[in-house]
């Protein structure tokens, strides 16, 4: 239901976003939700890697995965080369995301509550 729900707000969201990523931003993004919000702002050509919980939309079988939410690992993030991680709240293992940001990747923890505001929250930081 959140994940729909998160879909149906950043939809409206994209109808008065004005930003959005530089024309050869590549970026891996991980947890399912912040996927969603990623397509529903139309920043799916972005995309370079997702990991085993982004299921929907049905585009994101045919990107590299990078392995499950929780238990991801540095090198096969890395080795896709982005310039930026949008990692949801339960990414991990900590260790991981430690090894990310000392190669230096940007990465954008993508947090906020399992609510409606939660949702507006995720889309704002996406």
């Amino acid at each position: 239901m959140i994940r729909r729900l998160a879909s149906l707000v950043a939809a409206a969201a994209l109808s008065i976003a004005t930003a959005h990523a530089a024309p050869n931003t590549r970026i891996v993004s991980i947890g399912g939700d912040v996927t969603e919000i990623v397509f529903a702002l139309g920043q799916e050509s972005h995309l370079v890697g997702v990991d085993e919980t982004s299921l929907y939309p049905a585009a994101t079988k045919a990107l590299p995965h990078v392995g499950y939410l929780r238990n991801l690992s540095a090198e096969g993030i890395i080795s896709l080369k982005p310039d930026l991680i949008l990692a949801a709240k339960a990414a991990g293992p900590a260790a991981v995301l430690t090894q990310l940001g000392d190669a230096k990747m940007q990465l954008v923890h993508v947090t906020g509550a399992d609510s409606f505001a939660g949702v507006l929250e995720k889309i704002d930081i996406v």
